[in-house]
């Protein structure tokens, strides 16, 4: 009996030691940082390449947060980020993998069927002249 409970424990201590080591290769595969782009922005870390800032950002810090309009229980936002000179805007939608480059013309930003402008002092992103985002 005594034997049992020495095998048992060594065992149980191997068994320990094992998954420790499988959890710490799990931690370093997942690691912030280990998923660089060709930017050398980390995506884990919230970081995206902004064309208009030349960096890496956080849109959620560098931009203004607008909501999904079209729906009201949508759970994700976009972000509008814009140029130091502000004759460029980036547009981030949470559909779309990279930014989406809009110049300025008059008093809005468009590209495509997309634009955003001021309206009653709140950001709005229309698709092809329909409400999609705003503050």
């Amino acid at each position: 009996m005594k034997h049992m409970k020495s095998l048992l424990a060594l065992t149980s201590s191997a068994l320990i030691i094992l998954s420790a080591c499988n959890t710490n290769k799990a931690k370093e595969q997942a690691a912030v940082g280990s998923d660089r782009d060709e930017h050398d922005c980390i995506g884990s870390a919230g970081y995206v390449w902004s064309e208009v800032r030349e960096d890496c950002i956080r849109p959620f810090e560098a931009g203004v947060k607008l909501r999904d309009r079209k729906n009201a229980d949508a759970t994700t936002a976009a972000f509008l980020v814009f140029a130091t000179d502000s004759l460029k805007a980036e547009l981030f939608l949470p559909t779309v993998d990279k930014g989406i480059v809009l110049d300025k013309q008059d008093q809005a930003w468009s590209y495509g069927s997309y634009r955003a402008y001021l309206k009653e002092g709140k950001w709005t992103v229309d698709e092809k002249d329909a409400l999609i985002y705003a503050e």
